[in-house]
């Protein structure tokens, strides 16, 4: 997924554009491929990383177990800062447990 698409006011991802070389992986959002369902996932983690956790979570216990999988591990490798992926994992953690 092409940087400007990653971080358009369509997924909302542009409220965190300052820190991307600080907390995504480059290689990972450009080898993302660009469709419907990673749009979401993008857009989730956009909701997720401004504080709206629950609403993200929720949206995404609605969807089939191995697309909650999916969007998971790829939040889990967009993400590269170790502070905030370790604060990811024990969200997820919390979620699910």
């Amino acid at each position: 997924m092409k940087g400007e698409v990653f971080f358009s006011d369509e997924n909302h991802m542009i409220n965190v554009a300052t820190l991307y070389g600080k907390l995504f992986d480059h290689d990972e959002v450009e080898g993302l491929e660009d469709n419907t369902f990673n749009r979401e996932t993008v857009f989730l983690l956009s909701q997720y990383l401004v504080g709206n956790a629950k609403d993200a979570f929720i949206s995404i216990r609605e969807k089939s177990f191995s697309e909650q999988q999916e969007v998971l591990k790829t939040w889990c490798l967009l993400i590269k800062c170790p502070d905030e992926l370790s604060t990811l994992c024990i969200a997820i953690f919390n979620c699910y447990f």
